[in-house]
Order: C-alpha cells, then sequence, then structure tokens
C-alpha cells in the first residue's frame, strides 16, 4: 500500500544520504530499480482501488476514488515505463476521472431518489444529492438539469407534505419549538416549489 511504498522510498533516500555522508558506495542502480518498482507497484493498485471506488453505486465514493488516482498520478513518472506508454497510463487516469464523476452523478442521483421514497422520507438528504449530483455532472460535462429540476420539485413538493405533518403532530402536542422548526422547513420546502404553505399552518 502507499504506506509500505513510502516507507521503501525513505529508506532508499536515508541510505543513499548515509552513504554519502561516510563516503561509502551506494549502489545507484539498484535504488533506482527499487524507486521504479515501487512506483509502478503502487501506480497499478493505486488505479485497480479508483475504479472499485468509482463503479460500485451502492458504497462506492467520489472523494476516495479520487484520492487513489491522485495517488496513480503522483507515482506514475517515477514507473520503469518507456514515454508511450506512460502517455498511454496518462489517458487512462484522466478517462478514469471522467468515470468517476459520471458514476458519482448516477449513485447521488440514485440516492436522491431513494430519499424521496418510502415512509421514511429524507427531503433534506435529497437536496445535498442532488448538489453533489449536479456538481459532478459540471465536472464530468454532462448536462442533468432536467433530471436535477425534476428531482428538486419531487424533494419540495414531498418536504412541504413531511414537514407540514410534522408542525400539525408538534401543534397537537403543544411542541412549540418542534412546531416552530417544522413550520420554518415547511416554508422553505414551499419557497422551492413555489407552493405557500402559510395557509395550511393555521
Amino acid at each position: 500500500d502507499r504506506g509500505r511504498v513510502e516507507e521503501v522510498l525513505s529508506l532508499v533516500e536515508q541510505a543513499q544520504s548515509l552513504s554519502d555522508r561516510h563516503s561509502l558506495g551506494f549502489n545507484e542502480y539498484e535504488a533506482d530499480f527499487i524507486r521504479r518498482t515501487a512506483s509502478q507497484n503502487v501506480l497499478g493498485a493505486s488505479l485497480s482501488s479508483a475504479r472499485y471506488w468509482a463503479t460500485d453505486i451502492q458504497i462506492g465514493d467520489v472523494d476516495t476514488a479520487m484520492k487513489y488516482l491522485q495517488r496513480a498520478r503522483k507515482y506514475l513518472p517515477q514507473a520503469p515505463i518507456n514515454r508511450d506508454e506512460k502517455i498511454t497510463k496518462a489517458k487512462e487516469i484522466d478517462a478514469i476521472e471522467v468515470e468517476i464523476y459520471k458514476n458519482g452523478v448516477e449513485r447521488h442521483l440514485y440516492r436522491a431518489t431513494r430519499d424521496l421514497q418510502g415512509e421514511h422520507l429524507i427531503p433534506f438528504d435529497a437536496l445535498r444529492n442532488i448538489k453533489k449530483a449536479r456538481l459532478y455532472a459540471h465536472r464530468a460535462g454532462l448536462d442533468i438539469s432536467e433530471r436535477a429540476k425534476q428531482l428538486r420539485k419531487e424533494a419540495a413538493v414531498k418536504g412541504v407534505e413531511v414537514y407540514l405533518r410534522l408542525a400539525r403532530e408538534d401543534a397537537e402536542k403543544g411542541y412549540l419549538i418542534g412546531f416552530k422548526q417544522s413550520s420554518r422547513r415547511a416554508r422553505r420546502f414551499a419557497q422551492l416549489s413555489g407552493a405557500d404553505a402559510s395557509q395550511q399552518l393555521h
């Protein structure tokens, strides 16, 4: 993994420093071989990890995938491959980055849809997932404006319904703080939907 590779590279540098300090023989060829081999190993492992975190719709994560992809970019220049292979690998890394963002879009749209289904609706989470999807779509060069618009509208309508219901329940129970909080949220979602929740709060 990265930690072990960096430890190996650090040991090589320490050995070279000690050799220079005490005028000892240092095998630069062997040291370079170790550096390049370690870089190639971490490059391959990082690309595999980036693909995994990019493609899994359930547990995939853009930030984690990008972390591995940036690691691959870092070690590519040191890998023991020729110039043409490095150009090809760099293009592969760029393609994976687009894939990461495209899959991130689908993942967060999927999660937004899930947040608006079932008995336990989570409208705020839906809005957060829509926002993430729009961000990743911009980075991937995709246009999801219509899909995002429809989901935001659905989140707004269901948000009004959810928080009006909670406001009524809190009012019936005499929970003033809960009533005010739910009322504010209902009005916020009403603004998104273009509706007026004021009349329904009385």
